[in-house]
C-alpha cells in the first residue's frame, strides 16, 4: 500500500479519514444536465493508480473496494475530477495503512445492510451493500450497483 503511495509521489501528503467523501459527484465525461467536461490529460496515469487501487482492493483492502469500483466506471475517459477522487483513496490508504482485521472470542454474528437512493448520476442506480461481522471481524461483505433503476 505505502509503496503505491510513494510511487505516485504522495508520500509527504495528508492522510485522509474516508475512502471518498460522499458529495463529489463523479459523472461521466458529459453528465446528466451539464456541459462536457474537460478529459483529463494524463488518463494513463489514472488507469495505473486506480488499477494499483483495485489490486489492493481485492487483496487486502475490502475497504477500499466500494471507492475504487466507482472510480473504474470512469477509465475510458477520466476528468480532473475523477483523478482528485482517486487521489482521496490514495490519501486514505496513506493514512490507514497499518489498518487491519482483528478477532476476539465470544462476539456473535451480526450483520449490516444499507442502500442508497439512486446516487449515481450517470444512470440513477442504486447501490446495495452488506457486511457481516464475526467474532469482531468482517467475514463476508459485498457491495454493487443495482441492475435496474
Amino acid at each position: 500500500a505505502l509503496d503505491l503511495v510513494q510511487k505516485f509521489g504522495h508520500a509527504n501528503a495528508k492522510p485522509d479519514s474516508i475512502p471518498m467523501q460522499p458529495i463529489r459527484g463523479l459523472l461521466n465525461t458529459r453528465g446528466i444536465g451539464d456541459e462536457e467536461q474537460e478529459p483529463f490529460q494524463e488518463a494513463t496515469q489514472y488507469r495505473s493508480l486506480v488499477g494499483g487501487l483495485m489490486y489492493l482492493a481485492v487483496c487486502t483492502r475490502p475497504d477500499i473496494a466500494q471507492a475504487v469500483c466507482r472510480l473504474a466506471r470512469y477509465m475510458s475517459k477520466p476528468t480532473p475530477a475523477h483523478w482528485e477522487a482517486a487521489r482521496g483513496v490514495l490519501w486514505y490508504v496513506k493514512g490507514t495503512a497499518v489498518y487491519g482485521i482483528t478477532y476476539s472470542r465470544g462476539e456473535p454474528l451480526f450483520g449490516y445492510a444499507d442502500a442508497d437512493w439512486a446516487s449515481d448520476r450517470d444512470n440513477r442506480r442504486s447501490t446495495t451493500g452488506y457486511v457481516f461481522i464475526l467474532h469482531g471481524g468482517a467475514v463476508s461483505l459485498k457491495s454493487r450497483l443495482q441492475p435496474t433503476t
